[in-house]
């Protein structure tokens, strides 16, 4: 069930935004190359949400921004694969904001989905050099 959530919350995420240029978009039918640093926070944030507990997210709120950090330090990425991260790092960055905020376990349930959505979506879209695509 859980995952089925995810990928209902994945698809709603991708189009929340479709009529306008804020949609994640693929490298002409292609992922787009991600740089390592990049990659490996991604692939860390999806380790947290993982073990999400909307009951306590005191620990990975503080895992989350720490990931976000490293991500936005060691990124390198530059043109369209760039900006094509921006729509779905943003979109984690203002929902990590949310879950810190949340005052009760429904609304951080909310915005663990939404996290699980947009971490799904990245890796839906972003692939390092050399990785093959599903």
């Amino acid at each position: 069930m859980k995952l089925l959530m995810t990928m209902v919350m994945a698809m709603m995420a991708l189009s929340l935004t479709a009529k306008d240029d804020s949609q994640l978009q693929l490298n002409n039918g292609e992922k787009w190359i991600a740089n390592q640093a990049t990659h490996d926070g991604m692939t860390v944030i999806g380790e947290l949400m993982a073990k999400a507990d909307a009951d306590e997210t005191g620990a990975l709120v503080t895992g989350l921004e720490k990931e976000i950090q490293a991500i936005i330090r060691g990124c390198t990425m530059k043109g369209a694969a760039h900006d094509e991260l921006h729509k779905v790092l943003h979109p984690i960055i203002e929902t990590v904001a949310s879950l810190k905020a949340a005052a009760n376990p429904a609304d951080r349930q909310k915005s663990i989905d939404t996290l699980l959505a947009l971490n799904t979506a990245y890796f839906a879209h972003f692939q390092v050099s050399g990785e093959t695509t599903d």
